[in-house]
Formats: C-alpha cells, structure tokens, sequence
C-alpha cells in the first residue's frame, strides 16, 4: 500500500461530515471561491510521455471567477521549497468562469510532490500534494465511476474521498456525465443551475483531484445545456453547446508528444504497466447518437482512425502488459440486447465502430457508463460467447458501472433477458470499483456506497 495522504484525509474528513449534515441544498449554494481571483476547484491530470511511453508529467487544473495576469504552478519535493515554477493558459467560455491548466515539467517517476496554484497577483492556492506516475513495470490501483451528479451520490462520493483519503489509489478514471449540470433545471427550472452545479461538483471533489489525476471521457450530459433559461438565451445556448464546458474545464494528453488526439473528446496514456486509451462514444463515427437537443455536436476528428493507430502503437510496446479502452457508453448491457445476446439500438452502431478492434488488439477491458447500474460480462465477441472462465480470455471482458450517482436514479433490469455473454448486474446500488493491476492479475472490486462493501469481484489472470 501506499502512504496515506494527510492533507486529502483533513479535507475529506470536513467535507464529508458538511455534506452529509448540511445535504445537497447548502453544497449548491456554497459553491464559490473567496475571491475573484482564488484558484478552486483543482484538479490534476496525467501529462507528457516518456520513452516508454509512460506518462511523466501531470497537468494542474483549476478555476478563477476573474482573469489573472499568469496562470502559474510552482512545485517541488518539499513543501517549504517550491523551487520549479511553470506557467500555463486559462480561457472562458462563460463568464465569469475561467479555467486555467499548467503542464509541469518532466517529473521524476513515483515521487512526492508539492504544490500552489494560481498568480503572485491574484492568490495561491494552499500547497497541495500529488505522486507522480509510476515506473512502467509498476503495479497500480484505479478508482473507477460513472455517471455522478449532486443527487443520490452522497454516499459514494463519501467512500470515494475515504478511499483516496487512505492511500493506495492512483487516480480516478471517471467515465464521462460528470456533474449533470444539464440536468439541474429539473430542481429548479426557473433558476439557471448549469455553471453553479459544474463548480459544485468540481469542488466537492477536489479533496480527492488535487491530489491525484482524475481521467475524463465525455458523456452525453456533457454535449449542452437544454434548460428553459439555455434554450431562450442564444448566449447561453451557443457558451455551452457541443461540450464546451467539458472541451474548456479539462486538460488530458492530447498533445503531439503524448496521444497526439488533439482533442480533449478522446486520449490515452499509459500507466504502470497498462495502456488506457478513452474515446467519445457521443460523436464523430457512423451512427454516433449525437444527444443533443438544440445544438449540433461534433466535428472534433477522426476518431477511428485515431484509436486504431492508438491501439496498434500499444499493442506494439513491450512494456504494455495490457490494454483498457474506456468510453461513455456500453455495447453490452442488459438493456440494449435481445435474448439471444444481440445488441440493439445505439449501441449496435458503437459495436460497428469498435468491437473490431477492440477483438484485433486483444483489448482486455471495455469500461462504461451511461446506464445508471452496474453489469459485468464474461469475455464476449461479435455478441456471442467466448468462455465463462477469465483465465486468458480470448475476447474482452466489459463492464458497466453507471453508478456514481444522479438525479435519474437507478436504471432497473426487471424483466429484461440474462443472454449467455452476461455475469453479473445490480441495479439496487450505488458505488465506485477499484481495479487493481500487476503483471499477472487485473482484479476488480465493485463496492457499495453506502458502506464500502463489496457487492461484485472478479480477477482476470495471465498464465502465458
């Protein structure tokens, strides 16, 4: 296990007895920051790439509610000596937001770092503290959830920060319908909750991104915001469509010298020992579902070509022991199949654009969100069944885990067909996994929020 973090235990600590005294009301209206200019809700993200083509830097995120003169880290190994300095770009898409993200320098593998953001004008932020990326051969521990909001989450956002709080955790890999804010005219339609309920969520959870990266994927939540105020405002309604409070608020390795994506829509890295390449299941291949309402979302690339060139160059690295693709949404699910275990719908036209590749570079893990329970397959292929054994399966095992949380609630599988390919659902619970990773083994853990426990586990094993 790894060292525990004390400053995410203190912060967590305080945040999680206010949120579970004070509710889902007093969070919403206590999102801001203390000044104008004070950076909040900060996150991190894995940046650069080495030559093995493990990540060796990380990006630091976070927002103002006023421009500064510089967007500014200053960091080192010690947090009364903050000797390395790096400077960044903020933007706005809707004031008074403004996000800035810094790309530090290349960083020494599996080392305590300290850190403040922000300007000497304008304020720092406390020294908060991150481990950078691991060697390549290094086991590792991920923190899976999808789909979280400030509705029905409390509990699993509480074990979560309690997770991160004790150690041993490398990052959040989060996948896509992040905060809802599309969704909060549904409490309050005559208030505009679109920007208040990003900055809520963000900060609530910046006990546990400030200290580790948290790994984005857009969801459909993310394409705009349809509420009455969005919808007969055209300022409004052009600030946020086609994701551009996802596109703006995060920073993930897109650049040339790491994913080479040039887009925050879809990206890769590598850690440890293990390849994740996470794509846009909204947009840009045939068939895509585009959930927008009253703007056109779109355009950002070409993403099949990008993600088969992305899989082959990982498939090619001797230092990846395995390959993990993540996107929004699932091709299997209980509740997009027929009896006999074809898909159906929307997630008939994603199996087209990838399951091929996902099958030719042995693609071990497909993991999503979108429907708000959680299921688990055996390895399956072209919907049919490839063993029932996860010992060196021979076609990728996939995961749904819509179940961080949300306005929406549970998605229920009552009555719905159990064909072959499917191992495990629960629609009775909220929760996150843990995935744990060493040369060998990729066990996985899927733990109520209510309590920690785990309510589904499974390990995949390599004998060759």
């Amino acid at each position: 296990r790894r060292m525990a973090r004390p400053a995410v235990a203190a912060a967590a600590t305080a945040l999680i007895v206010a949120c579970t005294l004070a509710g889902v009301s007093a969070r919403f209206e206590s999102a801001f920051a203390s000044s104008a200019t004070a950076p909040w809700q900060i996150h991190l993200a894995l940046a650069g790439r080495g030559s093995d083509g493990a990540s060796n830097s990380m990006a630091v995120s976070w927002v103002t509610n006023a421009t500064t003169a510089t967007s500014t880290v200053q960091y080192g190994t010690s947090a009364s000596a903050l000797t390395s300095s790096a400077t960044g770009a903020s933007n706005s898409y809707y004031a008074p937001t403004v996000n800035h993200h810094v790309v530090l320098g290349t960083l020494a593998p599996a080392t305590r770092y300290f850190y403040r953001c922000g300007d000497a004008a304008g304020g720092w932020s406390s020294v908060r503290a991150f481990t950078s990326a691991p060697a390549a051969d290094s086991a590792i521990s991920v923190m899976v959830v999808g789909d979280q909001g400030l509705y029905n989450s409390n509990d699993t956002v509480n074990l979560m920060l309690r997770t991160a709080a004790a150690g041993g955790v490398d990052f959040l890999h989060h996948l896509g319908d992040i905060s809802y804010a599309d969704d909060a005219f549904l409490h309050d339609p005559l208030k505009f909750g679109y920007e208040p309920t990003w900055n809520t969520y963000m900060q609530w959870i910046e006990p546990l991104t400030s200290a580790m990266p948290m790994m984005v994927m857009p969801g459909n939540h993310e394409s705009e915001c349809h509420s009455p105020i969005c919808i007969f405002s055209k300022t409004k309604k052009e600030a946020f469509a086609n994701f551009s409070a996802y596109n703006h608020r995060f920073r993930m390795p897109t650049g040339p010298d790491e994913s080479n994506s040039g887009t925050n829509m879809w990206s890769s890295f590598d850690y440890g020992m293990v390849h994740f390449a996470n794509i846009d299941t909204e947009t840009d291949y045939p068939g895509a579902p585009l959930d927008d309402y009253f703007s056109k979302s779109g355009g950002f690339g070409r993403q099949l070509e990008w993600l088969d060139a992305d899989l082959q160059r990982a498939r090619a690295n001797p230092a990846t022991k395995w390959i993990i693709v993540s996107g929004h949404r699932p091709i299997y699910t209980l509740n997009g199949c027929n009896a006999d275990g074809s898909i159906t719908g929307h997630h008939l036209k994603l199996q087209a654009a990838i399951e091929g590749m996902l099958h030719k570079y042995k693609v071990d893990l497909y993991l999503a969100g979108h429907v708000h329970s959680y299921e688990r397959s055996y390895p399956v292929f072209n919907a049919s069944l490839v063993s029932t054994s996860y010992t060196d399966p021979a076609a990728t095992v996939h995961m749904v885990v819509g179940t961080g949380g949300d306005t929406e609630g549970h998605s229920s599988y009552a009555g719905k067909p159990r064909p072959s390919w499917h191992a495990a659902d629960n629609d009775q619970d909220f929760g996150m996994a843990i995935m744990s990773i060493d040369a060998n083994t990729l066990s996985w853990k899927f733990m109520r929020g209510t309590n920690g426990t785990v309510a589904d586990e499974f390990t995949i094993t390599r004998t060759k």
